[in-house]
């Protein structure tokens, strides 16, 4: 927990506090503490009021703690989360967004239309390959800069395979491409590496960091998801199927009612598998709670647009509003999210819908029958106990626990077998009655279908006619709030949803060609995906506190270009790698250092550290032991609520391993991998102690180190060394580096020689 707050307050200030904080100020402070009663000179509408009031704060955390004679709120201690929250943001220097002045709607670049643009003319034209080139060397010649030299053949096959497969390339790939002199070598290889299902995997992960995946529901409860990997799969399948952008989207937002079949429910994992607080006890607040949780992922994701910050007041930067909220808010109050909140037990909230509904009512008529047979059984047992002498306080006992069991439990369980081992007890010897009973039961239990596929998925809810929440409480509800889409975005459009959620019309509105959004946060991402950093530096973010893109024309080329060319994600990968622009060394010249040290002009190819994915899936594809199987849980019986698989027992692919919310592996963990609690805008790159410690240390390096030696025992001297070095950093080692990698072999073994080469930055970085 505290991880995730700290990696949300690094996400930005700001939208920590419209988040995080003015939402507790709003429902639990400012009927007491605002501009008209000020209770305690202290108005939490205002910065200065705030801050003189509670001595920046720590007056407030005081009263918030309830140790002194000051309490706040009077009517009840805060929850220990929103009281952390409040801690942190005050240890941070309390900061305070600043009302923006509001621009006139549409007049934001964001939210104009995509323009339809021409790529420039430019004086060095030979270097120019797609119309992606063009942009880029506009930019540089109108700054006097040149382009970076071409990167060297074996440094871009492994940019170009790790980019697109996550995997490095190998020792033979390596040979052929340096050996085929074709002029269409290059293409040759794009195109295998984009039908590999490898390509899947690399960028299903990406678009799962956006969604927020995880397998778990997170917060004080963390129930894993037992059919989430369902979701994971669909996602991995789409984009090696190249599902057009545009239908990807719909069926994860209403595939369950855009005739998607099976497919189509898996495909709403999108809004179902995100983090749920299951302990919160006003389960109206739970439910919009995770109403919000859904509006935030989908605008960031898809929008790039923080609309959840809309929730208690109108947006403070961009031009959404509280009813523009609250309209959306009405679709997915619509969705049915949750089970049965009046159950007790919370792992009885989570909602899972049946891919065969047929298949689904048969199974659970069978086991209806099953239950009816056993308490049948046990009936009959109860008059084989009824004649034992003095047996009425067992039998009383055991009414009891039966009335219990079948309250909480219903149909989720099967009853057990066995009384605990230090439990007293005696035998009754069955009557013929109750034998009969038994083996019928028994023979019902026999004949028990495999329990049918379910997903992780939403579906149509009960009708709810949403109003505006005051302050963002429910107990304070306004005017109604219609179903319908931001005003600044529809532009005077809005489509009637005059049945059901309205999440069909959401889907078809949210892809269409003329929104100014979509397709440009998308082209956008996939840039980031190969350049690090994406043509407009803040991804989630592109209202009126977001970065203006660094080339403009570029990013409309591209989403225009991508609309035109069917929404499809392979076709805009291979306009950014068949570029000059993505071949460009990482080598930057001087002045190119001087006159952009940043690279925003993207006068050289950004050098970047693997993912942690990459990391470890590249230090089992080298040492050979890479299991390559596609798909499918690693987690065996769903009963097993908080199990998880061990990165280091694993040799699957990391992106299938059952990860929680609240318990992020370590290996993952210390190589940044993302959060799951908000929608992904790249993973961070952190240098810390920890990674070295890692990797020199670690069981899992040191069992692929000797993978990897075993795997080349065959060759011998610099041979084996040749072989390594290809293997690891996929290049020749030169006359001094064979020297040294013999000495240390001889010395310390061959498998130390490989952890040597796993643990340097070569390995750990694409130039």
């Amino acid at each position: 927990m505290k991880v995730a707050l700290l990696l949300a307050l690094a996400a930005g200030p700001a939208e920590f506090f419209e988040t995080r904080v003015r939402p507790v100020f709003a429902t639990r402070c400012s009927a007491c503490h605002n501009a008209r009663t000020a209770m305690g000179g202290l108005d939490l509408s205002n910065e200065a009021s705030f801050r003189k009031a509670t001595s920046n704060g720590e007056k407030m955390i005081a009263a918030l703690g309830y140790s002194g004679k000051v309490r706040m709120p009077p009517s009840g201690k805060l929850a220990d989360a929103e009281i952390e929250d409040l801690r942190r943001w005050v240890a941070s220097g309390a900061p305070w967004p600043r009302q923006t002045a509001q621009r006139a709607p549409g007049s934001h670049w964001a939210f104009e239309p995509v323009r339809d643009v021409k790529p420039p003319s430019v004086r060095r034209s030979g270097w120019v390959r797609t119309p992606v080139d063009a942009f880029v060397l506009a930019r540089l010649e109108a700054e006097g800069l040149a382009p970076a030299d071409p990167a060297p053949r074996r440094e871009l096959l492994r940019r170009l395979t790790f980019d697109l497969t996550g995997l490095p390339p190998t020792a033979a790939e390596l040979a052929a491409f340096e050996a085929d002199a074709s002029p269409d070598a290059y293409e040759r290889v794009v195109e295998d590496l984009l039908a590999r299902p490898q390509y899947g995997e690399k960028w299903g992960r990406n678009w799962l960091d956006v969604a927020r995946y995880a397998d778990s529901t997170g917060m004080d409860e963390d129930h894993n998801y037992p059919h989430a990997w369902r979701y994971r799969d669909w996602v991995i399948g789409a984009f090696n199927r190249d599902l057009p952008y545009d239908r990807f989207l719909q069926q994860q937002i209403a595939g369950d009612l855009l005739g998607g079949g099976p497919d189509g429910i898996v495909a709403t994992g999108f809004l179902a598998v995100g983090p749920k607080p299951l302990a919160q006890q006003d389960r109206v607040k739970m439910i919009y709670d995770v109403v919000d949780e859904q509006i935030d992922t989908l605008s960031k994701a898809v929008l790039g647009l923080s609309i959840a910050c809309a929730r208690c007041h109108d947006h403070k930067f961009d031009p959404i509003t509280t009813k523009d909220y609250y309209s959306l808010a009405a679709i997915f109050a619509n969705t049915r999210s949750f089970r049965d909140l009046g159950r007790p037990g919370s792992v009885s909230y989570l909602h899972y819908t049946p891919l065969d509904q047929a298949a689904w009512d048969r199974y659970m008529d069978h086991r209806r029958r099953m239950w009816a047979k056993r308490m049948e059984m046990e009936a009959a047992h109860d008059e084989d106990l009824a004649a034992v002498p003095n047996s009425q306080p067992w039998r009383d006992k055991l009414a009891s626990w039966r009335k219990r069991f079948q309250t909480e439990a219903g149909l989720d369980r099967a009853l057990p077998e066995r009384p605990k081992p230090d439990d007293p007890a005696f035998d009754i010897k069955d009557s013929p009655k109750t034998a009969a009973l038994r083996a019928e039961w028994q023979a019902l239990e026999k004949t028990l279908p495999p329990e049918p596929a379910l997903a992780s998925a939403v579906c149509e809810g009960p009708a709810v006619e949403q109003r505006v929440f005051l302050r963002g409480d429910h107990h304070s509800p306004g005017e109604v709030a219609p179903k319908a889409f931001p005003a600044i975005l529809a532009r005077g459009e809005q489509p009637a949803i005059r049945a059901g959620s309205g999440r069909t019309e959401l889907a078809r509105w949210i892809t269409r060609a003329d929104n100014p959004l979509t397709a440009r946060v998308m082209v956008n991402r996939i840039w980031q995906g190969h350049f690090g950093e994406g043509l407009v530096r803040t991804p989630n973010n592109w209202g009126l506190t977001g970065e203006r893109p660094t080339h403009p024309e570029l990013l409309d080329w591209l989403a225009r270009r991508f609309v035109d060319a069917g929404w499809s994600v392979k076709q805009a990968h291979r306009e950014i790698v068949l570029s000059s622009a993505y071949r460009m060394s990482a080598t930057a010249a001087a002045d190119a250092l001087r006159k952009d040290p940043s690279n925003r002009l993207l006068s050289r190819f950004p050098r970047r550290r693997l993912t942690i994915e990459e990391i470890r899936d590249g230090m089992l594809a080298v040492s050979g032991s890479l299991d390559r199987t596609f798909g499918g849980s690693l987690m065996g019986d769903p009963a097993k609520k908080r199990g998880q698989v061990k990165p280091e027992d694993s040799r699957r692919r990391t992106v299938y391993l059952h990860v929680r919310r609240g318990s992020v592996p370590v290996l993952l963990s210390i190589f940044d991998y993302g959060d799951a609690t908000t929608p992904g805008e790249g993973r961070s790159r952190t240098t810390v102690a920890q990674q070295a410690l890692f990797l020199r240390n670690s069981a899992f390096v040191r069992d692929r180190a000797e993978e990897l030696a075993r795997r080349t025992e065959t060759e011998t001297g610099r041979s084996r060394v040749e072989s390594i070095f290809l293997a690891v950093l996929n290049r020749h080692p030169d006359g001094t580096e064979t020297d040294d990698a013999l000495s240390h072999a001889a010395k310390f073994g061959w498998a130390s020689l490989c952890a040597v080469l796993f643990s340097a930055n070569e390995f750990l970085y694409v130039n």
